[in-house]
């Protein structure tokens, strides 16, 4: 996603699902591609801390297997401390809370 009218538009009208390491909101899209964006605040650490933390949830989001959507990903602090698998542990869970589905 790029852009500030993206992310205010998915963040008032998508779907949402949280946890402890992450907050996923979501919604459907025309186009047959699935856009991601990463936020990750000063809170979660200093730029190396942060952008080690984008290329996690980037890889992450690359593995999953979603409809066409955008989906917005803003990372807590406590993501800092965590570790690939449960980063992904993480995003599978909140893409589930949010009602966000494998594609079939």
């Amino acid at each position: 996603m790029r852009g500030d009218a993206a992310f205010r538009r998915v963040r008032a009208r998508g779907k949402a699902g949280r946890n402890a390491l992450l907050t996923l909101r979501w919604l459907p899209q025309r186009r047959p591609e699935v856009t991601v964006g990463i936020v990750a605040s000063k809170k979660v650490g200093n730029a190396v801390t942060r952008n080690l933390v984008r290329r996690r949830v980037r890889e992450a989001a690359r593995r999953q297997d979603w409809p066409a959507c955008e989906v917005m990903l803003v990372m807590t602090p406590e993501s800092a401390r965590a570790s690939y698998r449960q980063l992904l542990a993480a995003l599978n869970l909140a893409a589930g809370k949010a009602g966000l589905r494998q594609a079939e």
